[in-house]
């Protein structure tokens, strides 16, 4: 009798992790309904952007888990030669992500990525 209720006990608790982790999920997902409507996520990266692989990979994760509906910006703020080509190296492997000068956000913005804007 004591194994069935090991067994019950371990069942539940992970039952509950689980339930928890997608009520967590939920949360983080941006309030946004709509297909046409979408979140534009903005890293600005420059000599010193040591994390930059790290933080394109997770917010990757989040769009093709479906948990984030965005499009993915690198902006060149003084990025060194090691830098951009990590940049470089991250847009061969995920041709939707996009860099760019700070000059150039405005059309990006006003135009939206999937509408046409420069790149």
């Amino acid at each position: 009798m004591e194994t069935i209720e090991i067994i019950t006990a371990f069942a539940l608790s992970l039952s509950f992790l689980l339930l928890l982790w997608a009520i967590k999920g939920l949360l983080l997902r941006p309030a946004i309904r709509g297909h046409s409507l979408r979140v534009t996520a903005v890293i600005t990266a420059d000599a010193n952007s040591k994390d930059l692989e790290r933080e394109v990979t997770n917010l990757r994760w989040l769009r093709e888990d479906g948990r984030l509906n965005a499009d993915i910006i690198i902006v060149d703020a003084g990025m060194d030669s090691e830098t951009a080509e990590l940049a470089g190296s991250l847009q061969r492997r995920d041709p939707s992500l996009m860099i760019c000068r700070p000059d150039e956000i405005a059309n990006i913005i006003t135009r939206g990525i999937g509408n046409g804007a420069e790149r």
